[in-house]
């Protein structure tokens, strides 16, 4: 067994085990259950789940799960390892998934590629962003409420 951090051996492993709301795991429920994966920004105070939540929907195959700190994007070269993936064909035939963890960190040059990105890719691959601040991400990330 690799030598890894307590806090990775300790993270949760499936939705039920994560410390949120009924509501809340019932809705990641049926997210996992779907058919078609949807985008998903994840946004709350550290500690609070949002990058295991992230990882469990994202599925057990690492081959087809592409995770970066959004603090290392910083300009369209580094959104490049992105779209590589992105744009590779999936192992097991279905939709990858690549996890942007800590998006409030990204900057706005990231963002206005990534975007773009997002939306050409969105036939093969799903993206799951997490947040500490929703205030730090970009307007174009955040779902408007009616």
């Amino acid at each position: 067994m690799p030598d890894l951090l307590l806090s990775e051996l300790l993270r949760p492993a499936e939705i039920g085990d994560l410390l949120l709301p009924s509501s809340t795991i019932q809705a990641l429920e049926r997210t996992q259950a779907g058919s078609r994966p949807m985008n998903l920004l994840f946004y709350g105070p550290p500690g609070s789940g949002k990058t295991s939540a992230a990882r469990i929907l994202a599925g057990p195959d690492d081959s087809d799960t592409f995770e970066v700190a959004g603090v290392r994007l910083k300009d369209a070269a580094s959104v490049s390892s992105i779209e590589n993936f992105a744009t590779s064909l999936s192992f097991s035939g279905g939709y990858k998934v690549c996890i942007i963890d800590e998006a409030d960190g990204m900057s706005k040059a990231a963002d206005r590629v990534l975007r773009p990105l997002i939306e050409r890719v969105s036939e093969n691959c799903r993206f799951l962003l997490t947040a500490n601040e929703i205030d730090e991400i970009s307007e174009i990330f955040r779902a408007t409420k009616k």
